[in-house]
């Protein structure tokens, strides 16, 4: 997957040969992330992204992000530009990473358990996580959370996260649907039955 921001060219993968602290690996990268391994175990690392910066036809960059346990699909929907930053989805976290010399400014833990895709939002971000949807600063800051009765997975194919002019439409597992403004809170729309917690940090 690629994408032109500015001179660069910037492409997003996967790499499911690489083996954290391997010396036999087939491809190697300039930066990994996040850098303080240590004994993370080789057998344990199930995303593997990678991010290369081109310039004209020249590879000037590459980093790859290595988070354990649950995997990230990488998409159209797995990564934001602004302000020459790429804001990326790994596991449950966000990275927030430079462009073009992929120098890290943070990384930041969003859902306990996965973060499905992540979208502009006004001057902020809006983490689609799978227990929560989440709205952050551009220095991840958490601005607000939301939780619905189920899990914010479809599994009938309903886009479970829509930004609208000025709000947002949301589908949990059930196909129950919840409409919230752009600061988290509720938009009585009919008679709505279910329950929800919007939880404020």
């Amino acid at each position: 997957m690629k994408t032109v921001f500015e001179n660069y060219t910037i492409e997003i993968l996967s790499d499911s040969t690489y083996t954290p602290n391997s010396t036999d690996n087939i491809n190697s990268y300039d930066l990994i992330y996040p850098e303080n391994l240590g004994l993370f175990s080789r057998n344990i690392s199930s995303t593997k992204t990678v991010i290369n910066i081109y310039e004209e036809l020249n590879l000037i960059k590459s980093a790859i992000i290595c988070e354990p346990h649950g995997v990230t699909i990488e998409s159209e929907s797995s990564y934001v530009i602004l302000d020459s930053v790429i804001y990326i989805i790994a596991r449950d976290f966000v990275y927030s990473i430079n462009i073009p010399d992929l120098s890290l400014n943070w990384s930041k833990e969003v859902d306990s358990v996965c973060c499905l895709a992540i979208y502009k939002l006004e001057r902020d971000l809006l983490v689609h996580g799978e227990l929560d949807i989440v709205r952050i600063n551009k220095d991840g800051e958490i601005k607000w959370r939301f939780s619905g009765r189920e899990n914010w997975i479809n599994l009938s194919g309903k886009q479970e996260v829509t930004i609208e002019e000025h709000q947002i439409r949301l589908i949990d597992f059930d196909s129950n649907e919840y409409l919230v403004d752009f600061d988290g809170n509720e938009i009585k729309v009919g008679k709505k039955w279910w329950k929800f917690y919007n939880n404020r940090l």
